[in-house]
């Protein structure tokens, strides 16, 4: 540890911020709490110089010189270190939200597991059976950003998703658009006839209940 700065006169200075200097270096402070004791000591250092000195640094006692270098550079030390911390949390959070995003879609896509049987079920039994609608399970891709989009887990509008499996198989090309654009799916040419747009039907089919 370096020797106390003192006056010109030899009385010594700081001796109240003797603890706080010991305390920054081996403390059980947070990064951030050493970089402001740190600040604080500069600060101090400054302010007990005479005005000339303050004026013309190169007239500091060497020894006033060397601490006050030591402790930049112990504050330049913390606060890099501070700044590899404040990254190393952004990653972390960041693949954080990732997990939980993948948590919420396999929740979701357990949800639709019995959604799912019960409209395969409702296939053969009688059309007359109600349907259930899935939850949207996919999200929106990454960077993508569409006003109004459904959260994954959103159910759709309750008119746009058939109530039986009558309904299902008169689905036309615009009802099919709108269940494609919530659900982040495609079933078939958007602009099919006729064949195609069976074919359309066929696939939504099997996507609620596959």
């Amino acid at each position: 540890m370096p020797a106390v700065p003192q006056h010109p006169d030899g009385q010594a200075v700081w001796d109240a911020e003797r603890v706080r200097w010991v305390r920054v270096l081996h403390g059980g402070l947070t990064d951030q709490q050493r970089g402001d004791d740190l600040i604080q000591v500069v600060g101090m250092a400054a302010a007990a110089l005479p005005a000339n000195n303050m004026e013309a640094p190169q007239q500091m006692p060497a020894q006033m010189q060397a601490f006050v270098q030591q402790v930049q550079a112990g504050q330049a030390q913390i606060l890099a270190q501070l700044a590899q911390l404040q990254a190393g949390q952004a990653q972390l959070q960041a693949g954080l939200a990732q997990v939980q995003a993948g948590q919420a879609q396999l929740q979701v896509q357990q949800q639709n597991v019995r959604r799912r049987s019960h409209n395969a079920h409702a296939l053969h039994q009688e059309l007359a059976v109600q349907l259930l609608p899935l939850f949207k399970e996919q999200p929106l891709p990454e960077g993508a950003a569409v006003a109004g989009a459904a959260a994954v887990g959103s159910l759709p509008p309750a008119n746009n998703f058939p109530a039986t499996w009558a309904a299902a198989e008169e689905l036309t090309n615009a009802q099919l658009n709108l269940l494609a654009d919530f659900y982040g799916e495609q079933f078939g040419n958007a602009n099919a006839g006729g064949a195609a747009l069976a074919a359309r039907r066929r696939a939504f089919r099997i996507f609620i209940t596959q």
